[in-house]
């Protein structure tokens, strides 16, 4: 007989995206890498990518004696270094966009473009999911994200790229203006194709977020009263920025049994009243 209660995260379809989330140390790393071995496994002709934003990685840890499935990638991005290849290589355009529209000189230039801007960090491992999604080569992207203030950030991208493609469309508006009103050139440069090309990649993530066919957040807690209290901030946060939370893993529950440890953990356990 088929088991219909199984999670829509553990079968094929067409959800995209499936983030793993909630406080630190509740085992949504375990959670990403069972779920992502098992649907490799299951369906061995489609292409899945497993990814871990979280600074402290743990994948590979996990992962080490496991011979992975042949269709399953896994990557543990590196945030600094997202944003190192970022800057290499956007760079030229950017410092250009900077020197059409303000009066600073390139060694000023250089220097804004060096210095750690906050939220950097997040929008260049943003970009980097983006660039999987678009290119669409997986089936479904499975993220081990970090704990829950690294991926409210990481989630709260949209807006600040989007204020951030604002701001450089500002620089440029005085040059596209004189190009149209005295040279009569209306077309597009290579630095509009630039931020719309961005826009594009902004749009493709923002919209997969919101959607609820396509886009699922399980959030991962334990039984304990603190990390539900998270758990539940986390779940709030999410409704504010219409991300659907699909589906809740409860890990390290202990049924009753004669085990004296056990018995203790599973007691505990029941004693929990958290009001949602």
């Amino acid at each position: 007989m088929k088991n219909t209660l199984q999670p829509t995260f553990l079968k094929i379809g067409p959800l995209k995206l499936v983030f793993f989330g909630g406080k630190g140390g509740v085992g949504k790393s375990t959670c990403a890498t069972a779920c992502a071995l098992k649907l490799a496994m299951e369906y061995p002709h489609e292409q899945f990518l497993l990814i871990s934003t979280d600074p402290a990685h743990s994948l590979k840890n996990i992962l080490s004696d496991v011979a992975l499935p042949k269709n399953l990638d896994v990557r543990e991005l590196d945030a600094k270094q997202s944003l190192h290849d970022f800057k290499i290589l956007h760079d030229a355009a950017l410092k250009e966009i900077a020197e059409r529209g303000t009066f600073l000189d390139k060694t000023d230039i250089q220097g804004l473009m060096d210095s750690a801007l906050p939220g950097m960090d997040e929008l260049a491992a943003y970009f980097d999911i983006a660039k999987w999604l678009k290119d669409d080569h997986y089936a479904r992207i499975l993220i081990d994200t970090a704990p829950t203030g690294h991926t409210l950030r990481l989630l709260n991208m949209p807006e600040l790229i989007r204020r951030w493609l604002i701001a450089l469309d500002t620089l440029l508006a005085k040059n596209r203006y004189i190009r149209a009103h005295f040279a009569k050139n209306k077309q597009l440069d290579h630095l509009d194709v630039f931020l719309l090309d961005m826009n594009d990649a902004l749009n493709t993530v923002s919209t997969l977020l919101q959607d609820e066919n396509r886009c699922h957040f399980v959030l991962v807690t334990l039984a304990q009263e603190m990390i539900v209290e998270e758990s539940i901030d986390l779940a709030n946060a999410l409704h504010k920025q219409k991300i659907v939370l699909s589906d809740l893993v409860i890990n390290q529950l202990v049924p009753a049994s004669d085990c004296q440890i056990c018995t203790g953990k599973f007691q505990a356990s029941c004693r929990l009243d958290v009001k949602y």
